[in-house]
């Protein structure tokens, strides 16, 4: 396991405008092996209207058809993807993470922030998220392990180095 992993390959950045005369401006739409809510652009403004709805871990049968081998390794089997060779490191456009299993909201990307360790990292959990942190002592040294509320997917781990003016938390 390798510091704050966040496979963001096990999340989807949902990008897009919607229209603003509906009440709810989600829509599913197909990106990549998954389905991902596709939302406004985060700001500061929105950052407290995430969308109210039940999210669901399908099968593993169906994991393993709807996941690449990688995804499936990182969010299932608690795997690590390549640093600075992932899909999300360097990527900063507006947006909303979720988590590529259930599609469940994760981080904003007004949360995100630059870091060398080569994997994605957040100073917060989106809104009304409280992402799951357990106990991980594999590799001879005491971390914590962060996974989704609802999916139960591996996110990577929490460390207490990021920019103490976001509160120093870098998921």
């Amino acid at each position: 396991m390798r510091p704050a992993l966040l496979p963001l390959l096990v999340l989807l950045l949902a990008l897009a405008a919607c229209s603003s005369d509906r009440e709810s401006s989600h829509r599913v739409q197909e990106s990549g092996p998954t389905a991902a809510a596709v939302h406004q652009p985060a700001t500061e403004s929105n950052r407290a209207t995430m969308p109210a709805r039940t999210y669901q871990k399908p099968g593993d049968d169906e994991l393993r058809k709807r996941l690449s081998k990688l995804e499936y390794d990182v969010t299932q089997r608690d795997g690590t993807e390549r640093p600075h060779d992932n899909r999300y490191w360097d990527f900063f456009e507006p947006g909303l993470y979720v988590d590529v299993v259930t599609g469940e909201p994760l981080f904003l990307s007004v949360d995100k922030f630059e870091s060398t360790c080569g994997w994605p990292c957040f100073a917060k959990a989106a809104p009304g998220v409280t992402l799951v942190e357990n106990r991980d002592e594999e590799g001879g040294y005491t971390r914590i392990e962060v996974r989704s509320p609802h999916g139960d997917s591996h996110l990577g781990h929490l460390f207490f180095d990021g920019p103490k003016e976001l509160g120093g938390r870098r998921y």
